[in-house]
């Protein structure tokens, strides 16, 4: 049997708060929103250099209800997954896939950009276009097929530069260009050999 002795503590003895070692967490308060909502509190958590991005589906102003260990926690918690990108955590709803994760800030950093077999470029680029806050302007009639599903690594603008080099052997190939602010594609072909169209 084990018996626990407890000295009285002297009533005028002092308090001394030491601090643990290594780096904490800053919860200094943002320039701007609420100091306790979702996106705030996750950017305090994730150490730097990370930076963090969300999917628009995210509702980064929701209040915290609660405190939480870590950042890893705190997504578990609130329902939400992530997947790493260098330096970016890539934040979405716990159940999607990150392929489908549509960024609000998509054209610039890394994602995953999926393709899948049968699709035509247009709808491909529509879809991307979409998730990356990008205007799609179509300007050719030519009709573009892809026959392999794929799945790129990249900025919007690398995966489009990858994805038209992959259509590159075709007789008219198609071409793009990025506005640049990054916010529209507009999506041409290259004639024929011989320089003339058809």
């Amino acid at each position: 049997m084990l018996a626990a002795t407890f000295a009285a503590a002297d009533a005028g003895a002092a308090f001394r708060y030491i601090p643990p070692p290594g780096p904490r967490p800053s919860f200094a308060m943002p320039e701007h929103g609420d100091p306790a909502a979702l996106g705030p509190v996750l950017q305090r958590l994730v150490p730097k250099p990370l930076t963090v991005r969300f999917d628009r589906r995210v509702d980064t102003g929701r209040r915290i209800p609660r405190s939480y260990g870590n950042w890893e926690s705190l997504l578990h918690g609130e329902g939400l997954d992530h997947v790493r990108h260098g330096d970016e955590i890539h934040v979405r709803p716990a159940g999607l896939d990150p392929a489908d994760a549509e960024f609000v800030s998509g054209r610039s950093g890394r994602a995953s950009w999926r393709i899948e077999a049968g699709e035509t470029l247009a709808d491909i680029l529509a879809r991307w276009g979409a998730r990356a806050g990008v205007e799609i302007l179509f300007l050719t009639d030519r009709r573009y097929r892809v026959h392999r599903s794929r799945v790129f690594e990249g900025s919007f603008a690398d995966v489009v530069r990858t994805l038209f080099f992959g259509l590159s052997h075709l007789p008219e190939p198609p071409a793009g260009e990025l506005s640049p602010d990054g916010a529209s594609l507009a999506v041409t072909h290259r004639p024929t050999r011989g320089g003339e169209e058809r």
